[in-house]
Order: C-alpha cells, then sequence, then structure tokens
C-alpha cells in the first residue's frame, strides 16, 4: 500500500508502507535510497539488487534472501526474523557501512561481523506469534508484547495495523499507544503516529474509536493527521472511504479539527461514481458545516468578552465590519518553485524569505523578483535526511542554525556568500520545537524545547558547541529578554516563532482562559494578545493583525479576534508556509504565503499579497 507522505524526501522517497505478500504483484521494485517500512518481506527473493541506502524499518525478514545484494549503507530498525522460521539469507551480499538497531535476525551470512541482534526470548516468542496464521493467536503476540513494555518491538507491532482482522488492529493499536505513551519513539516517531492515525478510517467503528482515544489523549499535529485525512483523494474506493471516516471521525471529536477538511473537496467526492462514497461525503459535508457554525459561534463569544475586558464595550459586535471576511483570492505575485516547501521566513533585516531547499539545504528568495539571492547546503556532517525540524535566524539574518531532532544534529550555515558553514550537535533538549533565542552578533542563547536548561554557543577546542549556562549568568548576560521569556510559561505556552531582528516572540499560551495568541517584546513594553480559538501552530504577524495558517488559507485577525481577510490559495494545494515582510524602498509590505500541490509535492508556489501600511 502507498501512502503519500507530507514529509516524503525529494531524493529518498518514501516507497513501500505496509504492504503484505499477499500484494506483492502491484509493489514497485524497491530502488537505492528507498524507505520500507512495516512491510512483510517473507520469503521473498531480494537477490542480486542494489539496495544501498535502503531503509527497513519494522519489518518481517523470515525467509527473506538477500544473496548477492548491495546492502551499502542500509539501514534494518526494529526488523524481525524467528528460529521458528526460515532464515534470513545474507550470503554473499556487500555489507560496507550497514547498520542493524534493535532487531532481532535469525539469519546466515558469510561476514567477519558480530551478529548478536536478539530480543530477550520471551519478547521474541511473542513476536513470531504475531506471524501466526490463525487470529486468535495474532491477538495474544501484540497483547504480550504490549504487556512486556519493550519498545524495541514497536516498528514490528506496527505490521499488525495492516492486519485482515479488526481484533487484531485493535488491540496491536492500544499496545503501540501503550508503548509510546507521551515520549517520543526511539526511531521514525512521526511516521509511526503517522501510521497509527491511520485507523481514524479503519473499516471498524471500534478500531477507529481506539484511534480518537489517541488523538484525545497525544494531540497530535495537524501534518501527522493530514496523512490519515487526504486519503480522500485516493483513486481506489478503499482509500477514498477511509480518508472520509477519518476527517468525520475528527469533526465529531472537536470541532476545530475542522481545519483539516477541505469542503471544495468534499464536494467533488459528492459526484464520485462509488456510492458509498457519495454517502459518506454527504455525511462528512454535514459534520463539517456543524464544527464551522460552532466555531462561528465561539468565535463571536470570545470576540465580545475580549472587547468588554479591554475597555471597548460601547463597541457591539455586529458593527466590527470584519465580521464579513474579505476574501482575496488572486496574489499580487506569485512563482512556482520546483520542491517541497515545507518551512518558511523573513530573512531578519531583509526583505527576503528563507525556505527549505527540498531537503538539501536552504534558499534565500526575493519573493517580489521570484528569484534566488543564494542557495546554501547542508554541511557534511548534517543529519542524510535533511530535515529541518527548527532553526533560528541572526539578528542582522547573516546566518541561521538548522537543528534536525531525530539525528540530534545542527549545522551553522552562513548567509553570506563565500561564507563559513559550521557542523555542531544540538543542544540537548527535550524537544525541538518552542525555540526561545537571542542572537545577536556571534553571541547566541537558547532556551525552550519543554526545557528550564539555558544554553549559550560557544567555542570549544576549535569546535563550536551549546554550554549549558545557570540561569542566572543568562539573566545577568541578556535581563531584558529573560525576563520577557518569564512571561511566557514554559509548559503551558508555546513561542512558535522568534523574530530577532524586531526583538520580539509569537507566542500562544493556554495557561488561561480564553487561551490567547500573542507578540511579546523584550527590548520595550508593547504586548498584542488576542483570543485564540483553537491551537495555529503556524502564524505571522504585521502592524495591529495577527495572520493564522489553516491547511487551505490564510486567516488576518484583528485584536478584537475577528477575521477581516482570508487569503485563499489555488486549488488542489496547501499552505506550508506563511511571513510577512516590512515596507522596504520601492516594496509595500507583503504578506508571503508557500503553498504545495496535493497530487505533485515537488510542486509548489510562493504568493505574495499587498498589505496596508
Amino acid at each position: 500500500m502507498k501512502i503519500p507522505q507530507p514529509t516524503a524526501r525529494d531524493s529518498q522517497v518514501i516507497k513501500h508502507v505496509g504492504f503484505i505478500r499477499q500484494r506483492q504483484a502491484g509493489v514497485s521494485p524497491i530502488q537505492p535510497n528507498d524507505f520500507l517500512f512495516f512491510c512483510d518481506l517473507q520469503d521473498r527473493a531480494l537477490d542480486g539488487l542494489n539496495l544501498s541506502q535502503v531503509e527497513f524499518l519494522g519489518c518481517r525478514l523470515n525467509g527473506t534472501s538477500f544473496r548477492d545484494t548491495i546492502l551499502q549503507g542500509a539501514r534494518f530498525i526494529g526488523c524481525f526474523s524467528s528460529y521458528h522460521g526460515s532464515p534470513t539469507d545474507f550470503r554473499h551480499s556487500s555489507w560496507q557501512d550497514a547498520s542493524f538497531s534493535d532487531s532481532h535476525l535469525y539469519c546466515i551470512h558469510d561476514q567477519d561481523v558480530s551478529d548478536n541482534w536478539h530480543w530477550p526470548d520471551e519478547v521474541a516468542d511473542a513476536a513470531w506469534d504475531t506471524l501466526a496464521s490463525r487470529n486468535d493467536v495474532r491477538y495474544r503476540g501484540a497483547c504480550k508484547l504490549g504487556e512486556l513494555n519493550n519498545r524495541v518491538v514497536a516498528p514490528l507491532l506496527a505490521c499488525l495495523l495492516a492486519d485482515g482482522e479488526w481484533e487484531v488492529r485493535g488491540v496491536a493499536l492500544e499496545a503501540l499507544q501503550r508503548l509510546r505513551g507521551y515520549e517520543k519513539f526511539p526511531y521514525r516517531d512521526s511516521i509511526m503516529l503517522e501510521w497509527m492515525f491511520l485507523c481514524l478510517g479503519d473499516e471498524h467503528s471500534l478500531v477507529r474509536r481506539k484511534a480518537t482515544k489517541l488523538v484525545e489523549d497525544l494531540s497530535p499535529p495537524d501534518h501527522i493527521l493530514l496523512t490519515s485525512t487526504r486519503r480522500m483523494m485516493g483513486h481506489l474506493r478503499k482509500e477514498k472511504l477511509a480518508g472520509l471516516r477519518a476527517a468525520i471521525e475528527l469533526c465529531l471529536l472537536d470541532a476545530r479539527y475542522s481545519r483539516l477538511v477541505n469542503p471544495k473537496i468534499v464536494e467533488s467526492l459528492l459526484r464520485d461514481e462509488i456510492p458509498e462514497v457519495r454517502d459518506e461525503s454527504d455525511r462528512l459535508l454535514l459534520e463539517y458545516t456543524d464544527a464551522r457554525t460552532a466555531i462561528h459561534v465561539k468565535e463571536t463569544a470570545l470576540s465580545d468578552n475580549h472587547s468588554q475586558e479591554t475597555g471597548n464595550q460601547a463597541i457591539a459586535a455586529s458593527d466590527f465590519p470584519s465580521q464579513v471576511p474579505k476574501y482575496r483570492e488572486t496574489p499580487d505575485r506569485s512563482f512556482t518553485i520546483e520542491g517541497e516547501i515545507y518551512r518558511l521566513q523573513r530573512r531578519p533585516m531583509h526583505s527576503h524569505i528563507v525556505v527549505n531547499d527540498n531537503y538539501q539545504g536552504i534558499r534565500v528568495l526575493d519573493p517580489w523578483i521570484g528569484t534566488d539571492v543564494i542557495q546554501v547546503g547542508f554541511t557534511q556532517g548534517y543529519d542524510t535526511y535533511g530535515m529541518i525540524d527548527g532553526w533560528c535566524f541572526r539578528s542582522d539574518g547573516k546566518a541561521v542554525l538548522i537543528l534536525n531532532e531525530d539525528s540530534r544534529s545542527a549545522c551553522l550555515l552562513s548567509l553570506k556568500a563565500e561564507g563559513v558553514s559550521y557542523d555542531l550537535k544540538c543542544p540537548p533538549l527535550q524537544q525541538i520545537i518552542d525555540l526561545r533565542y537571542l542572537w545577536e552578533n556571534d553571541s547566541l542563547w537558547l532556551t525552550g524545547g519543554k526545557s528550564f536548561a539555558y544554553f549559550n554557543l560557544q567555542w570549544q577546542d576549535g569546535e563550536l558547541a551549546f554550554v549549558e549556562k545557570a540561569r542566572v549568568n543568562a539573566r545577568i548576560a541578556n535581563t531584558a529578554w529573560c525576563r520577557a521569556l518569564g512571561t511566557i510559561q514554559v509548559l503551558n505556552s508555546q513561542v512558535l516563532r522568534v523574530e530577532p531582528d524586531k526583538a520580539q516572540m509569537l507566542y500562544y499560551d493556554s495557561s488561561k482562559q480564553p487561551e490567547t495568541f500573542g507578540v511579546l517584546s523584550w527590548c520595550d513594553e508593547a504586548k498584542w494578545s488576542v483570543p485564540a480559538l483553537e491551537y495555529v501552530p503556524v502564524m505571522a504577524f504585521h502592524k495591529e493583525h495577527m495572520f493564522l495558517m489553516y491547511e487551505h488559507e490564510v486567516h488576518a485577525i484583528n485584536q478584537q479576534g475577528m477575521v477581516e481577510t482570508i487569503y485563499d490559495v489555488p486549488e488542489g494545494f496547501y499552505c506550508t508556509g506563511v511571513d510577512t515582510l516590512p515596507s522596504q524602498d520601492t516594496y509595500s509590505a507583503a504578506l508571503v504565503i508557500a503553498c504545495t500541490s496535493l497530487s505533485e509535492p515537488k510542486h509548489s508556489q510562493i504568493l505574495v499579497y499587498r498589505l496596508d501600511d
């Protein structure tokens, strides 16, 4: 089964997810740099293939033959073959730089390497039960693996989410939820979660109910859940129904998840040739309408309360022209970029934007002209998957720090022509989110990541490294910045963007009711906040308006919390980034939106809308 992934690499594409032996006839050939996740490869002959740099995650390998196969740089993570079955055959294969992590393999090979790839006997025996032909044995095996609480089996358990029996799928999802808890899986946490949340579209209502409970417990980010809802755009009946069911479950769970639904796509499915698809589309459209109505009622109530609290009692809600938002569908400038854009931010002190360059580096663009200012590749030591999980900009726009959570690698990239870039390690933050930093000239202080620690970037033994500092030292060096941070709680709030040249942070605060979005400066007393109807992870700010990015549009809201303008992206595209540009020279202030094609992830557009100063 081929699943579109919102994080699919340009050069390293996730091509095979959860296919099993019975479906092998329709599976495309495996090629170098592919990813094979949760696949049943038992008794399959992969002899003589070039599988260099291929990643096998949670694959079943009893009887799989890799004879004469090139496995240079291949990675086997959480894979399994039992001595109860046929061995995995690695004879005459090339293993240079191959790695085996948390796998249990009964194999034969002729390499001079250690093959101590074994799980505890009790775990291995329960794992073997998950491969049984009888569904009651598979059920007991999944239950046992959950009870044993050994996280190495999580990728193998994920195979059971494609099982033919709903009872097995349900208990496997429960076991995976127990193994993960609130701590990330050690490998491919986002992919694991995406695969688990596909159960939102399961054929059986009880499995869907378990997946809905998982959403309640974990509150995953939108891009994780979008993998489930976007299946409605598939070509197969099963995919369409699964995507529709997932969207219905989310709308029923919380009206705010209606932001993940594109009503235009649902309306098109009302004309589908498959009766069941038309029926589910009609049901989803009803749930979507109910959800948006509920949000509008809450939005109006919050706006009225906020107006009273800020001394605006004399202004009736009906007097706000923003209650009827203005739609802008035609940008003042737009251009196409080849590649999937998933991150965008204004370059400090410039009228440029910075975006990811596929998964190889970053690009600095002049959005008014539509041309590159500079392209910078990642350093050699940066994670080979090239994912940007977080970044920090120097206040003069001359450098950017790139962080990757999975590998804990980082690189400092110069944005000057002929500038020098450096490899370094991530600071030991719990997560690469909620980054709070101050970077002026060569002094970079960093905290956040749901951590109370402070780090300063320094030279040590000829290398750049983050050195942990006592909070008192950070406060002495940066009194105003630390004082501002003290007003944004670590556990119940989140800094969504730092604008270092403006000495301000955009944040979301859930520590009190109503929840708020806000702007906080560490150089003056100015504050700006607005009631938050729902959590939105990407936003921008200009003058007296906050710009909130949803899947298919960007909302400009005023300080009363009312939507004044809605900026649409082209049909068939979804938003991936947003920021604003100040007026500069002959250019006016502008809103810049990045969007990517739903059907062709390698095709993106940059939209530029003029803003009134």
